[in-house]
């Protein structure tokens, strides 16, 4: 799921998503999962979406990666 969206980033950030994940000792998806959430929990309107999404599968990472590119 993750891995598609991860594909089309920009190299330094996938390089900076790798680097934290280590930091935090999570896979990818786990980082990235917890980079979303806690930008969601700053922002009330995106918070039961994000949710959502995070548990639609690869329907819901496309919708996310199409949100990032806005």
């Amino acid at each position: 799921m993750a891995q598609l969206l991860i594909r089309q980033l920009d190299n330094q950030v996938v390089a900076a998503l790798r680097a934290r994940a280590r930091a935090q000792g999570l896979s990818l998806e786990q980082s990235l999962r917890d980079l979303l959430t806690t930008t969601a929990q700053q922002d009330e309107s995106l918070r039961g979406e994000l949710a959502r999404l995070l548990n639609a599968g690869p329907c819901g990472w496309h919708q996310i990666w199409r949100w990032w590119n806005c």
